[in-house]
């Protein structure tokens, strides 16, 4: 019997930009107009996103006096050129305009990196601003989301197209390459369409699939569902994530005597739209690990493998999927990153800051929720170091996954009851003054899920 979703009233965090004053707030240094000027080297799309995600974690303050300390200017257009890698201390609304540097596209062709502008001549000082595009909101592209630098700090703002489109029209960086990576906190997103959906499966090993409809039912995102898959009563671990870097998440599974299987995620290509037909094995000894989680902790675009140990040491296992003949994802060993994690009772992975690296979040048996931040980057390799709190409560769950519910690039959480009720936190780190990245009460947006033994 299908579980019913029951409606409820689901509190998504909207960020909102602050108002304009009457002084001038976006006011920058007088332009020098730049005609010959040459666009530097090409940039992806996934480093733009990434480099204005650290001013959004910075709480860059906006200033049109002074520059950060990497040489761009703290203002809107200082921003964009930090974010797109030109020369510092920056262009002005006016230069970013030039087309030796940019060129106007269309609504239909915007994808996250480029720009938003109020600029051109006619823009100097306060009459401009620049906003860098980072993804619809709806399906029917009528709210989109920003990151942008405006007073008080740098941060991201969701806005209504028909209310903005005349005053901000659209323009693309002449040097930027490549599509955004879907996989970025993809966890589960079975369909491709970057939005997370929810998998299941029964005792009897049966693999459900309820596909993401937030968007047309903001309170029940969830349903009907679809059978997907069968013979999982054998595996003890069951995670999904995108380990072929191209959107949609594949199957993972360890059986008891510790061999790990995957199975790549066909949906597209199979008759009857089933994603997942037929395993692969792609390693053993994997029953060490008393938890294993599956998210992109080296920010590549393909998922990876941490493994825990009943003592508390974690293991990252890269994916490698294209450095080798036959496939498989991982690499034989896994490398030491972590250790004291046996204080554990769950530890998950997914991209919580929207930067392209995969957090963990923790639960302790007593249901003290903490996140590990990732900087791979400035940590010698080594992804997490100190956690932060974010919240109590979460033994009420028998399970919880993360996943891009809402499809803006964060990672949410869902919760599940053992009376099968399912309970939705969306992310807000950047809404509140400590950043932790869940409200502290969880939303009701399903129930039935007890004829379940496990969330994906």
């Amino acid at each position: 019997m299908n579980p019913l979703l029951r409606k409820s009233v689901l509190a998504l965090a909207v960020v909102t930009t602050v108002a304009v004053p009457a002084v001038p707030v976006h006011a920058e240094p007088a332009p020098v107009v730049q005609a010959d000027f040459t666009a530097a080297a090409t940039i992806t799309r996934d480093q733009v996103m990434a480099r204005s995600q650290a001013w959004v974690n910075e709480r860059v303050p906006y200033s049109m006096t002074s520059n950060h300390s990497s040489g761009w200017r703290k203002d809107c257009s200082g921003f964009v050129s930090m974010a797109w890698d030109l020369g510092k201390p920056g262009l002005s609304t006016v230069t970013l305009v030039n087309p030796n540097v940019s060129h106007p596209i269309s609504k239909d062709e915007l994808q996250p990196g480029d720009i938003l502008i109020k600029g051109g001549p006619g823009t100097e000082g306060a009459a401009g601003h620049v906003r860098i595009f980072g993804g619809w909101l709806d399906t029917a592209k009528t709210r989109y989301w920003v990151h942008e630098q405006t007073p008080p700090h740098t941060m991201r703002s969701e806005y209504s197209w028909a209310a903005t489109a005349a005053e901000y029209p659209p323009y693309r960086y002449n040097n930027i390459a490549g599509d955004i990576r879907k996989a970025r906190a993809g966890i589960n997103d079975v369909n491709g369409d970057g939005w997370g959906d929810l998998l299941t499966t029964a005792p009897n090993g049966e693999v459900f699939y309820y596909g993401n409809s937030i968007n047309a039912m903001p309170t029940q995102p969830y349903g009907p569902r679809e059978s997907v898959g069968e013979g999982f009563q054998n595996y003890t671990t069951v995670r999904a994530a995108d380990l072929t870097g191209d959107g949609y998440a594949e199957l993972i599974g360890v059986r008891t005597d510790g061999e790990l299987f995957y199975w790549e995620n066909n949906k597209n290509s199979n008759p009857d739209g089933r994603p997942y037909t037929f395993e692969r094995p792609t390693g053993s000894g994997f029953n060490r690990f008393a938890d294993i989680t599956l998210a992109d902790v080296t920010g590549d675009g393909y998922a990876d493998l941490l493994g825990i140990e009943a003592d508390g040491e974690v293991y990252l296992y890269p994916n490698n999927i294209n450095s080798n003949g036959e496939r498989k994802p991982f690499v034989t060993e896994g490398k030491l990153v972590g250790s004291g994690f046996g204080i554990y009772s769950k530890v998950r992975a997914a991209d919580l800051t929207g930067d392209g690296y995969a957090e963990l979040v923790a639960m302790t048996p007593s249901g003290d929720l903490f996140y590990y931040e990732n900087n791979i980057n400035s940590n010698g390799g080594v992804p997490y170091g100190g956690r932060k709190p974010t919240g109590g409560g979460f033994n009420r769950y028998s399970d919880f996954t993360l996943a891009d519910v809402t499809g803006d690039g964060y990672a949410d959480l869902t919760g599940w009851q053992p009376d099968g009720e399912v309970f939705y936190y969306p992310n807000n780190i950047n809404t509140n003054a400590d950043r932790r990245p869940f409200v502290t009460g969880g939303d009701p947006i399903g129930q039935g899920f007890h004829i379940y033994n496990r969330l994906i």
